[in-house]
């Protein structure tokens, strides 16, 4: 999980630094990304859980759902990777548009397949980046609860 926050975080980046007009986008998709699995881990470890998906039954039901249904977890998470590296890809598209477009026909179809897939791609980013918000606001619930039964139980304690 480590290895694959900081690859997604790294690639957002860069993409933040090829698209400058986006950099806050970017780099608020990074954040998100970070703060709310960092999050979900923090609680689990607070409730003692095995894994950060231990806790699923007090979860929202599109958390549940996201988690307990392999497809649903690989299609955002390849979406997700897939509208990354599209977008890489389409920055390097104004130079290879200028040498490429009219030597090889093919490759207006191709162009145009490539951002109909990031269009795409782009709703399961979304769909993920959504995901993260209700898994940080679990998350945060559930850290608050946690903190709020230690102060009841040191209030009991130093009343005795």
């Amino acid at each position: 999980m480590i290895v694959d926050r900081c690859c997604t975080i790294t690639l957002l980046i860069i993409l933040a630094f090829r698209y400058p007009q986006y950099k806050a986008y970017f780099i608020s998709m990074a954040l998100l990304d970070f703060v709310s699995h960092w999050y979900q881990m923090y609680s689990s470890i607070l409730e003692g859980a095995d894994t950060h998906r231990a806790g699923l039954a007090q979860e929202n039901w599109v958390i549940r759902f996201y988690y307990k249904f392999p497809g649903a977890l690989l299609m955002c998470c390849v979406g997700a990777e897939a509208f990354s590296l599209l977008v890489y890809w389409a920055s390097f598209q104004p130079y290879l548009l200028e040498e490429l477009y009219f030597k090889i026909p093919l490759y207006a179809a191709i162009v145009i397949f490539h951002f109909k897939q990031v269009f795409h791609n782009q709703k399961i980013i979304n769909t993920l980046q959504f995901i993260s918000v209700l898994q940080l606001l679990s998350s945060t619930n559930r850290i608050l609860n946690y903190d709020i039964e230690l102060i009841e139980l040191r209030n009991r304690k130093a009343n005795k």
